[in-house]
């Protein structure tokens, strides 16, 4: 079963987050991440669960 959420955040620019997820990774919060330029979004493996992170064009 999959669903789908919508999750706000103040962090707006890419390389924050990215920044963010490496600390994460560096914690052992989340397995590993992925940048894909080609749709906009960061993959990001949290020990099998997938989540998907895509920046709103405003």
């Amino acid at each position: 079963m999959s669903f789908y959420a919508v999750v706000q955040t103040e962090l707006t620019e890419k390389r924050f987050i990215m920044l963010a997820l490496e600390e994460m990774q560096k914690r052992g919060e989340i397995t590993c991440f992925r940048v894909n330029s080609k749709n906009d979004s960061i993959d990001v493996d949290r020990s099998g669960d997938k989540i998907t992170i895509k920046l709103d064009a405003k």
